[in-house]
């Protein structure tokens, strides 16, 4: 086998057993072994020369010959093919910080800041350019060398040794960081700042100008180029804030995607237009719109590069320098697509979306989708999404979330499709797009014939309620007709009404005024003939006539009495003071009161009533039996009975007062309680009346909340009852 073919050991399989070997659609070997799986694959870059390769490679170049020389800090070196590494035999004192070869020629610049002149293996001489260390060199020709120390750049010349210093030509400041030889003999030096960051060389006036042009959104600090690399009419800029590309006169900045404000630190474009640099992520391909990042994921062997070492060989291998050795990948422009990503939809189970899947879902929702892909390992994978409608076109790529989830939410009814694709980390293209196709349907309410129905159920309730005003305004009419004609029909009653009582305030007033000349009458004729005949008259007559005139008064200051009392009801300065009391107390008090005035006329007087709680106005009711009790006696004849009683009937306590005396027709019961027909009449004993007792009665009896009525028969006696609130 080794005629035909390469073979070496694998590391990491000392002490396993291999079982079986699987090789996958993407090149990597999934090896079963007694201590589990292990996944193994050919990396991009590679790093493990049979030489040793863990120095640190502070710069890399390409000698005369085509091969490729890398130094450490104390070494140089010789790239003898992939698999070996020839030191070169090259001894200097001092830390190597650059070198530069042209034609048998080596310069060395060391941290010292000395200047080392080889001939082949041999040292020339030695010239101290600054006593700071020296970071760029580039050969002019055999005889002059462009140096950069301490960030000034210096001419030497080789052949004599002097040095020649160009700090005025950069406004005597320092901010030399790097020097580029391009194909055509140009030399441009990059600088610091916005307004200053890059040079160009005009041999016939020996000196450097300054061509930097304006950079949107960099401030003039902070600003700084590390490395260069022309391409046609093109001059890449690697600087501290990303990769510029200088053409015509004007700059723009080079997309690189999530990595596009990183510091570059090496730069150089291959054969196939690719471009690459070295960033603190890693090395970045650019390749058209595609951007790819390979990683010691991907072979490399740290992702600390060093500046400017970065470089691509005859043979179409990139080189790259690190903090911890060399590394180179072959550069082909067979890239391989990534698979399709593989979506699921998460609902109570999760299922796969499969290729020409429908998804519908309802405007206001949210979509929530899993992505994942069937390369290996899936942190190395890279997923984007975009959500596009109608004939737009794929734009405004966004990338998932930590959890390769897909949320898509807020999208307004339509037909969209989603776009997915993955990239895998390192030297994979983005993958064929999944194409998701989504309706967004209008939530029911806003749907088209849910508007129209909507509208027409509108249109309805407005000609209902306009057909409702309208039959409601004719009701409102009418009701208003209605009352106006029953509002007229009580003015017209209440004016009859107000007739009807002025005519009886007439006869009421007729009738006191009758009442009151009669006694006033007698009282003046009496004391008349008391003054006139008193000699004349005996002490019987005179004592006749005194009584006369007293019994006059007495009824004149009754009828007085219950006036006052009936007017001041009328005006309602009679103020109810209602108590809780027992009815049978003011019933007892009543009737031992009337027993001895009934003992006068030889009435009997009895009672017949139970202890009674009742609420109303004491006095009024006091005032109210005393009435009744006294025209019963007034109107009964002798040796008859009148009867005091009182019972319980629906929450009311009903008071009776019967009398077996004169009686009343059914037109005297009528009128009994109206104004306008009181008419005094006399007792079975003569007795005088006004009738204003029972209009007094009648009022305290409402007032207490109660009713009065009468039931009597000529020549049968009389009954009064009235109730009271218990």
């Amino acid at each position: 086998m080794n005629k035909k073919h390469k073979f070496y050991p694998v590391g990491g399989f000392s002490y396993f057993t291999v079982n079986d070997i699987y090789k996958d659609d993407f090149g990597k070997f999934w090896v079963s072994t007694n201590s589990g799986v292990i996944v193994m694959e050919k990396k991009f870059f590679t790093s493990q020369f049979l030489t040793a390769n863990s120095e640190y490679i502070a710069n890399i170049k390409k000698s005369p010959d085509g091969k490729l020389i890398c130094a450490g800090r104390s070494h140089l070196f010789k790239v003898v093919d992939e698999q070996h590494i020839d030191r070169i035999d090259i001894k200097f004192e001092g830390s190597l910080n650059v070198f530069q070869q042209f034609e048998e020629y080596t310069l060395i610049g060391t941290e010292q800041g000395q200047l080392l002149l080889y001939l082949r293996n041999e040292l020339l001489k030695t010239i101290q350019v600054s006593s700071q260390s020296i970071s760029e060199i580039e050969f002019d020709n055999a005889d002059i060398a462009w140096v950069v120390a301490d960030r000034e750049l210096f001419q030497v010349n080789l052949d004599d040794g002097t040095i020649k210093s160009y700090f005025e030509d950069f406004n005597e400041r320092r901010i030399v960081q790097d020097l580029f030889l391009s194909p055509t003999n140009s030399l441009f030096v990059g600088g610091e700042y916005q307004y200053s960051y890059l040079y160009q060389y005009n041999r016939n006036k020996d000196k450097f100008e300054n061509i930097s042009v304006g950079i949107p959104n960099v401030g003039n600090t902070d600003f700084w180029i590390r490395d260069m690399w022309a391409a046609k009419d093109t001059l890449y800029l690697g600087s501290s804030s990303g990769l510029y590309k200088y053409f015509d006169s004007g700059i723009t900045k080079v997309n690189l995607a999530e990595y596009s404000d990183s510091e570059i630190n090496a730069v150089v474009v291959d054969q196939f237009n690719a471009l690459w640099v070295t960033t603190s992520h890693g090395v970045i391909r650019k390749r058209k719109d595609e951007v790819s990042l390979f990683t010691p994921e991907q072979g490399l062997p740290s992702k600390t590069f060093t500046v400017g070492n970065l470089i691509i060989d005859g043979k179409g291998f990139l080189w790259v320098g690190t903090s911890n050795g060399l590394a180179y990948a072959r550069i082909t422009d067979i890239i391989p697509n990534t698979p399709k990503p593989i979506v699921h939809i998460a609902k109570e189970e999760s299922w796969f979306i499969q290729p020409n899947s429908f998804l519908e879902v309802t405007s206001g929702s949210m979509l929530l989708m899993d992505v994942t892909a069937i390369i290996y390992p899936q942190k190395q994978n890279q997923f984007q999404y975009c959500v596009m409608r109608g004939d737009d076109k794929i734009k405004d790529w966004k990338a998932l979330s930590d959890k390769n989830q897909v949320i898509v939410s807020d999208l307004d009814p339509g037909n969209y499709e989603i776009c997915i694709r993955c990239k895998h980390e390192g030297n994979y293209s983005w993958s064929e797009n999944r194409v998701i196709p989504l309706r967004v349907n209008q939530v029911w309410y806003l749907r088209w014939y849910t508007i129209l129905t909507e509208m027409i159920l509108i249109l309805l309730i407005v000609y209902l309620s306009s057909q409702y005003s309208k039959r409601r305004a004719r009701q409102q009419m009418i009701d208003l007709e209605r009352i106006v004609s029953e509002r007229t029909a009580q003015l017209q009653d209440a004016n009859e009404n107000l007739l009807l009582a002025n005519k009886a305030k007439d006869r009421f007033l007729s009738i006191i005024a009758h009442d009151l000349r009669n006694p006033f009458n007698a009282i003046r004729g009496f004391s008349k003939m008391l003054i006139r005949d008193t000699d004349m008259l005996s002490e019987e007559e005179k004592k006749e006539l005194t009584e006369m005139i007293y019994k006059s008064s007495d009824d004149t200051f009754k009828l007085l009495e219950s006036l006052l009392e009936w007017a001041n009801v009328q005006k309602g300065k009679f103020k109810l003071n209602r108590v809780e009391f027992d009815l049978a107390e003011v019933l007892q008090t009543n009737l031992e009161f009337h027993k001895s005035m009934a003992s006068l006329k030889n009435i009997n007087v009895k009672g017949d009533f139970k202890s009674l709680k009742v609420n109303a106005d004491k006095s009024m009711i006091d005032t109210i039996i005393r009435n009744l009790m006294s025209n019963a006696i007034k109107f009964s004849y002798v040796n008859q009975t009148v009867l005091l009683s009182a019972i319980e009937k629906d929450n009311f306590a009903i008071v009776q007062v019967k009398d077996e005396g004169l009686g009343m027709t059914e037109t005297q019961v009528k009128n009994l309680f109206k104004i306008d027909t009181i008419v005094a009449s006399e007792g079975t004993a003569n007795e005088t009346g006004t009738g204003f007792g029972l209009m007094l009665s009648k009022e305290f009896v409402q007032m207490n909340g109660g009713q009065i009525w009468v039931k009597s028969a000529k020549g049968k006696g009389t009954s009064f009852y009235f109730s009271i609130p218990l």
